[in-house]
């Protein structure tokens, strides 16, 4: 409005002729081009206001034809409609401008709120190009890690991933990345990651797509999931093994002989299983007590253990009915020394809160193919086997075979 102020007089002091109108003319197209430009609505109105006046009135000393009205009407429409053109021209970009600021504006917030929410997130996050370069990583990383970003951008990702494991996760990386899911899934995946002071962990991974500053880049998650996977470990042990010896309960039991059989048939080769108890257990706990029985069930199943080799699996069948499965044993003397052995381990008494308990075992043995080749067959006849030893008062006793008899000892 200043700027309009000071040209007024000039636009308003009229030429002595229609000549010199005519000189003044790129004046004053200057001007309201310039209020186009620069100028608001009202002082674009207003110039053009003057700029009508200054045609529009006769100079003094001169006569004022239609011919000249009709040209200082023609020249103030033109420029008039060149100013409100520019006007709007300059008014739509100027609104482009703010708009485009605005998005500016809102995207900067947006990265530094994705910033914030990335840096402060339990999980490992990092940032990497398309090459699989690192460009940032959050706290979590850092801590995880043991890297600091100076030792870290700029550098692949796959540092972060122990030799074994890094095929697979770039595998993974790069299919994500072609947008080609392959068979991956949606779900986190596991690996091996490696800390900077070369310590191992698993790792839980997943890599998803965003863009930072205009540029293509993907969000790589890792989780250590130490403690989950040991919850896990906790969880599954509790599940298949016995609560008071430790041993592989039925159900373990039942997969590992299932296991042993189908081995035992694609090789055409035999194998044994042994079912024990122990002798007037049942008077033990009634004597002495459950806790003093259950005492006396861990010794031996521990004695048993040791006596076995690292192949073997001894599991608590329940109560005190206890199963060995001794790998590699095919025939019956193999078996009988097996039994032997765990006579041999059980027969000195038990020392028990100062009680002296003598535990005596009876044994009973099932072989396949002879006496069946699924599980419950042959812990079937592993069972009567036992509890004819036991009726007979031997230590054990092989289970019957229709065409040979069987085999006992006292």
């Amino acid at each position: 409005m200043a700027l309009l102020g000071a040209v007024a007089p000039i636009l308003l002091s009229r030429p002595d002729s229609h000549a010199a109108e005519m000189v003044a003319f790129p004046l004053t197209n200057i001007v309201v081009l310039f209020f186009a430009l620069y100028g608001n609505r009202i002082e674009l109105v207003a110039s053009l206001g003057l700029v009508a006046v200054y045609f529009g009135i006769p100079s003094s000393g001169e006569s004022f034809t239609l011919v000249e009205a009709v040209r200082d009407v023609i020249l103030t429409s033109l420029t008039a409609v060149v100013a409100v053109s520019v006007f709007q021209v300059v008014t739509i970009m100027r609104r482009q401008q703010v708009v485009i600021r605005e998005d500016e504006r809102q995207a900067n917030l947006r990265e530094r709120w994705i910033q914030s929410i990335l840096e402060n997130t339990a999980d490992a996050l990092v940032t990497v190009d398309v090459g699989g370069i690192i460009r940032s990583i959050n706290r979590a990383a850092r801590q995880m890690f043991g890297y600091s970003d100076d030792e870290l951008i700029g550098r692949p990702i796959s540092v972060f991933i122990a030799s074994e494991g890094r095929a697979d996760f770039g595998s993974y990386l790069a299919a994500r990345m072609r947008h080609d899911d392959g068979g991956l899934g949606s779900g986190a995946r596991e690996t091996i990651g490696i800390r900077n002071d070369l310590g191992t962990f698993p790792v839980e991974y997943s890599a998803g797509e965003t863009e930072q500053s205009g540029t293509r880049v993907f969000i790589v998650s890792l989780r250590d999931i130490t403690e989950r996977k040991a919850k896990h470990a906790m969880l599954e042990h509790q599940a298949l093994h016995d609560a008071l010896t430790g041993l592989p309960n039925r159900t373990l039991l039942e997969d590992r002989l299932t296991q042993a059989l189908a081995q035992a048939q694609r090789y055409s080769r035999g194998m044994a299983l042994l079912m024990l108890d122990f002798n007037q257990f049942k008077l033990v706990n009634d004597r002495l007590g459950h806790q003093v029985g259950d005492r006396v069930l861990r010794e031996v199943s521990t004695r048993i253990s040791k006596t076995l080799r690292a192949g073997d699996t001894v599991a608590r069948f329940g109560g005190d009915e206890f199963v060995v499965l001794p790998g590699g044993v095919e025939t019956a003397d193999g078996a009988v020394r097996v039994a032997e052995k765990i006579l041999e381990a059980t027969a000195p008494p038990l020392i028990v809160d100062g009680h002296r308990i003598a535990v005596g075992v009876s044994i009973g043995i099932a072989l396949h193919p002879e006496h069946g080749d699924e599980p419950q067959s042959l812990l079937r006849h592993a069972d009567q086997a036992m509890y004819l030893a036991k009726r007979a008062g031997t230590a054990y006793k092989l289970a019957a075979d229709p065409l040979k008899g069987s085999l006992g000892a006292a």
